[in-house]
């Protein structure tokens, strides 16, 4: 990753604000005018934040019309199973989960270039009833284990059973490393 492009993105999964993430992919579009081709971890990157920016805006209710394949097939959900293409009920809200993925499900997963944590964070994808329903699944240092599969592979679609998981390192960022703003968003709103 180059040296501009990383001061750009330095930080942007611990942004909570809509505003601060768009504005970072606005100087990411006008940065790489000259910088052309992207190398692929900062393609990868860019593709991650925009679909942070997509999901936080489904969130936020900025689109009622969206199809629910909007995110295009990311496969079931990690909790109930449910099929990621039943428009009633989409599969569409990552979660990024505070455990190491074994090296067989690698290269996946979430990591953080500002505090040079590798991309082997677990991730998992959960249908809207599952994240708004009764029972509302949140993660925590613990109820990560309730669900039933985590995603692998390089785009997320394959699923792996969430066993792999129970004792595996723990996957944090190191904030001492991050600078105030991103401390203070991490305590507000700790997963994308």
């Amino acid at each position: 990753m180059r040296q501009g492009f990383e001061e750009i993105v330095s930080g942007w999964m611990l942004i909570s604000g809509m505003e601060d993430l768009t504005d970072r992919i606005e100087r990411i579009a006008e940065w790489s005018k000259g910088n052309l081709p992207l190398e692929p971890d900062e393609a990868a990157t860019v593709e991650m934040m925009i679909h942070s920016q997509i999901a936080r805006g489904i969130q936020r209710g900025d689109f009622d019309m969206v199809p629910a394949k909007s995110l295009g097939d990311v496969g079931p959900c990690c909790l109930c199973g449910q099929a990621g293409d039943d428009d009633s009920n989409p599969v569409r809200n990552v979660w990024m989960l505070p455990v190491e993925v074994p090296p067989e499900a690698a290269p996946s997963g979430w990591g953080c270039y500002t505090c040079g944590l590798p991309r082997r964070g677990a991730t998992a994808i959960l249908c809207d009833r599952c994240v708004e329903g009764p029972g509302k699944f949140f993660v925590d240092d613990q109820s990560w284990r309730r669900l039933t599969q985590y995603c692998a592979g390089s785009h997320g679609r394959d699923r792996r059973p969430i066993s792999e998981l129970f004792g595996r390192q723990r996957w944090a960022h190191d904030m001492s490393k991050h600078s105030k703003d991103d401390r203070r968003h991490s305590m507000e709103d700790p997963i994308i």
